[in-house]
């Protein structure tokens, strides 16, 4: 609307045909236009508090409330201008013009982007929540991730194996030491130093061992421009693999060691089996956070490590103590019966060696699908 009374003007300052009649008769024009904008900024406010969306093109920009208030006063200082030098104020320089366009383009894309940011993503995570892949976090209640973490498999038969581990290690912790003064006849200095000695070396070596050999397996197994997705399925697979043989070795170990009545044979089979035992360390947790859901793998460690005293070394000595006192402190049959809890780690990590064996190929043969050589 502006920009005809702008074009009128031109035309009659270049002509020479601009009279006071001619003068009056664009700012009445002007005036009607005012008018009729601040008639359209009412309309607008009106809209606005009904909840409706109505766009208004003014010098083609959007205009919304802070724009109307904006363009409100910048047509009252062009009407005052207007009445002085009629010309001059309808026939702005280009440079205020730009100036002018940007300023509406920055307000009008900055509060646009906040309503983008303050409605759409608000929504998105209240509503959908945030995918694994998005970087973000699921809006899930305490009971929706804990159905999560308990519905998998191998999860469960992870930690229950390493609670089974932790009852017998809790158990050497709190008796060895009386066991080897008792069944070995050592003295008690030479017992404390020679057995708490062996569990401190075992559980160092032991877990930094289970590491490096984790990490070569998976590192072996891996092959260039493999997905990530498809990367866990192969580190999980090898480290309950790893944790399946470990397992394995370490139940003859401790069984055989505790049955040689001389700390010669003792120490050195009872601490090959500790080492097998701690090598179990570090496939264990990161096997915990592999095979669930980023966003709830908090939530799994915490309930591994809760379950691990509930069911391990937090029962054991109370455990181990009733036996001594039911076979009249008999050391030797009390610590065999204890090593030979053993047995679950196998009973249970070799069917979760099973399941991620099995997941592995499933996602190896949508893989190959994908690409079409299945």
């Amino acid at each position: 609307m502006c920009v005809c009374v702008c074009v009128c003007a031109r035309m009659q300052a270049t002509s020479g045909e601009l009279t006071p009649s001619s003068t009056t008769a664009t700012t009445t024009t002007y005036n009607n236009n005012n008018n009729n904008i601040n008639n359209e900024y009412q309309e607008s406010l009106l809209d606005a508090s009904e909840g409706k969306h109505h766009h208004h093109h003014l010098h083609h920009h959007l205009i919304d409330e802070n724009d109307n208030e904006d363009q409100k006063m910048l047509l009252d200082q062009g009407h005052n201008s207007f009445l002085q030098d009629p010309v001059s104020s309808l026939s702005p320089s280009p440079s205020a013009l730009i100036d002018h366009s940007l300023s509406l383009n920055h307000d009008d894309s900055t509060q646009q982007g906040g309503k983008r940011r303050g409605g759409g993503v608000r929504q998105m995570e209240t509503s959908q929540g945030f995918s694994s892949g998005s970087g973000c976090i699921h809006d899930n209640t305490f009971l929706e991730e804990l159905k999560t973490v308990l519905d998998n498999r191998i999860y469960i038969l992870i930690i229950l194996g390493y609670a089974a581990q932790t009852f017998v290690v809790g158990g050497f912790a709190y008796w060895g030491i009386e066991y080897v003064q008792g069944a070995l006849q050592l003295s008690e200095s030479t017992a404390t130093l020679s057995f708490g000695s062996l569990t401190v070396l075992t559980g160092v070596f032991g877990t930094a061992t289970g590491g490096i050999l984790l990490d070569y397996l998976r590192r072996k197994a891996m092959k260039p421009g493999t997905p990530r997705k498809l990367e866990t399925k192969i580190a999980a697979e090898k480290a309950t693999m790893l944790l399946a043989i470990c397992s394995v070795l370490s139940l003859p170990c401790v069984v055989i060691g505790i049955g040689i009545n001389h700390p010669a044979g003792f120490f050195p089979m009872v601490g090959l089996g500790e080492f097998l035992i701690f090598m179990c360390l570090t496939p264990i947790n990161s096997t915990v956070v592999w095979i669930t859901p980023y966003e709830v793998s908090p939530l799994a460690l915490a309930i591994s490590v809760l379950s691990n005293h509930l069911l391990g070394d937090a029962i054991s000595p109370i455990i181990i103590g009733e036996i001594l006192d039911y076979t009249n402190r008999n050391w030797r049959t009390t610590f065999v019966l204890m090593a030979f809890w053993l047995i679950w780690p196998i009973l249970l990590w070799i069917p979760a060696w099973s399941y991620a064996r099995s997941q592995l190929r499933q996602a190896e043969a949508v893989g190959r699908s994908k690409i079409g050589l299945g």
